[in-house]
């Protein structure tokens, strides 16, 4: 072995197979292609693969095109030392159809409508929201309201903005827990009052 690497012989694991189906070019497209698919969200399982190298010999000017076998595509994962098999999680049926494209645009639209509406616009106020107006979007006005407040008023150094919308939003779950505490032991306190007086 060593004295095969003295005279250059390339190691099994980096050289290319002679009798491959695909040259280096060609899989490096294949490569790219399953890069895009991905970066479109769109995760090519094995028959795509498979599909496309196809696709690719018969690009070729062969009177006969040749085709993949099945285990190509586990062949060519593992000489691909960066390519990972992932199982693909199951979608809920019920959702899937109750997808319409009107209803999301129309969403996404609004959402739109709401970001890019100047401060101080009769838009800006609950009151003169639309009815219909989800919850959420009059959350994103009062919230809007609330840091064009502060910008106005001056005191709208980061730490100040970050505590008084922190604040603005949640809630303080230590005084709520008391609360509740508190409330349960008067209802207890009330009921052994009751269970006291029925003894009498």
């Amino acid at each position: 072995m060593l004295r095969g690497r003295r005279k250059g012989v390339v190691c099994k694991s980096e050289s290319y197979a002679n009798r491959g189906k695909l040259t280096k070019v060609e899989e490096e497209e294949l490569r790219e292609w399953m890069d895009d698919m991905m970066y479109l969200g769109l995760a090519p399982q094995k028959l795509h693969i498979r599909n496309m190298a196809d696709e690719i010999l018969a690009g070729r000017a062969n009177t006969t095109p040749i085709t993949v076998g099945i285990k190509w595509v586990d062949n060519f994962k593992a000489r691909s030392g960066n390519l990972k098999v992932r199982l693909s999680r199951p979608k809920d049926r019920k959702r899937l159809l109750a997808e319409n494209p009107e209803i999301m645009a129309e969403w996404f639209r609004l959402v739109r409508r709401t970001i890019h509406t100047p401060p101080g616009s009769p838009v800006s106020g609950d009151a003169e929201l639309d009815p219909e107006t989800p919850k959420n979007i009059k959350e994103l006005h009062r919230h809007r309201d609330i840091t064009d407040k502060l910008f106005a008023s001056g005191d709208a150094s980061p730490r100040v903005l970050q505590r008084r919308y922190h604040q603005s939003i949640k809630r303080n779950p230590r005084k709520t827990r008391a609360t509740g505490q508190r409330k349960c032991r008067f209802a207890q306190s009330q009921r052994g009052a009751s269970k006291k007086e029925n003894e009498i």
